[in-house]
C-alpha cells in the first residue's frame, strides 16, 4: 500500500510542477516526518487568489468542465445580390485582374448571407458590383482601344502603300 502510496505521490508532485497547481490534497506523510509549518485547507491551495474576504478561484483550479457555446445566426431570408455570375464573366471577357478581385467580394457576400452577417453581405455585395463595373469598362476600353489602333494600322497601311 505504502508503495502505491509513494508512486501516486510522485505522480501528483510532477503534476504540481508542470501546473504549479495541486490538482488533490496531499497525501499523508510518511512516518516520523513532522511539518513544519501549519496544512493549509485544500480550497486555499488551490487559490490562494483574494478579492476581499473571498477566495477567488478559476474554473480551472476547481476542476469544473468550462462549456463553450456558440450562437449562431441563421442565415439571411433576403440576402443582397452577390454578382458571382457577372464577376466569373467579366474576369473571362473583360479584365481579369480587377474580375478576380470582383469573385472574391462576390464569395464573401454569400458568405455574409449564409452567417446572417447582413452588414458583410451588404458591403462585400457593394464592393463586387463596383469591381464588376470597373472590369466591365476597362474591357470595353480596351477592345475600343485595340480596335483604333487597328483601325489607324489599316489607314496607315492602305495610305502609304
Amino acid at each position: 500500500m505504502n508503495s502505491i502510496r509513494s508512486w501516486y505521490g510522485d505522480l501528483l508532485m510532477a503534476d504540481e510542477e508542470k501546473s504549479g497547481i495541486p490538482p488533490t490534497a496531499p497525501l499523508d506523510p510518511p512516518p516520523g516526518y513532522q511539518y513544519s509549518q501549519q496544512k493549509k485547507p485544500l480550497i486555499a491551495q488551490l487559490g490562494e487568489k483574494l478579492a476581499g474576504d473571498r477566495l477567488v478561484l478559476s474554473p480551472r483550479q476547481m476542476n469544473v468542465p468550462v462549456d463553450n457555446v456558440i450562437v449562431r445566426q441563421p442565415p439571411l431570408t433576403d440576402p443582397p445580390k452577390d454578382y458571382l455570375v457577372e464577376a466569373i464573366l467579366v474576369t473571362v471577357c473583360c479584365f481579369w485582374p480587377t474580375g478576380i478581385v470582383a469573385i472574391i467580394k462576390a464569395f464573401d457576400a454569400q458568405r455574409g448571407a449564409n452567417t446572417g452577417d447582413r452588414q458583410l453581405a451588404e458591403l462585400s455585395s457593394r464592393e463586387a458590383r463596383k469591381f464588376v463595373c470597373i472590369s466591365l469598362w476597362l474591357g470595353v476600353a480596351a477592345v475600343v482601344l485595340c480596335l483604333l489602333l487597328l483601325a489607324l494600322y489599316v489607314f496607315l497601311l492602305i495610305t502609304y502603300v
